[in-house]
């Protein structure tokens, strides 16, 4: 089961990448049928949701993600922009914190994070400081994905001032 899962999940990435959001839910949709705790399909499905403006659902499903995964960034990022988008910049700002405390050189996190505090007009000041570089970063990959830069996916189906928020690695 988990194979055949695995093999929609690409497929719903491959019509996402080709810009057919409605293919790409449906395969998407069978991956969680056939493995429904891989969050990997939920979170996409949750960024569908988002970009077409199903915003209620998008949170669902990524406040389940959340619960269930604690140690995943994605979802928690991709929460945060959702609350942004929902004019809730505190909880916004909280899920970017939360992303930011496990993996504190998340630079998409960060700048959410800045669009999240200055949205809420609290002072910049409120954002943690960068930490050092230490290596070039690693590019996130689902197994059994092919590599796709971040914004690529991103960029196909959301305008640019969107684009920083949600990422599907």
């Amino acid at each position: 089961a988990k194979d055949k899962a695995s093999g929609c999940y690409r497929l719903g990435r491959y019509h996402q990448e080709r810009g057919d959001l409605e293919l790409a839910l449906t395969a998407y949709t069978y991956a969680i049928a056939r493995d429904p705790a891989a969050p990997e399909p939920r979170i996409a499905v949750a960024i569908l949701h988002a970009r077409q403006g199903r915003l209620p659902q998008a949170r669902a499903m990524l406040l389940a993600v959340c619960a269930e995964y604690p140690e995943l960034v994605q979802p928690r990022n991709n929460l945060g922009y959702v609350y942004y988008l929902q004019g809730e910049y505190a909880a916004a700002a909280a899920a970017f914190r939360q992303a930011l405390a496990l993996e504190p050189a998340n630079e998409r996190a960060r700048n959410n994070l800045a669009l999240a505090v200055g949205a809420s007009a609290q002072p910049v000041a409120e954002l943690p400081p960068r930490p050092a570089p230490l290596a070039p970063p690693a590019t996130a990959v689902i197994a059994g994905a092919p590599p796709a830069p971040a914004a690529t996916a991103v960029a196909a189906a959301v305008p640019a001032e969107q684009a920083n928020g949600m990422q599907l690695v």
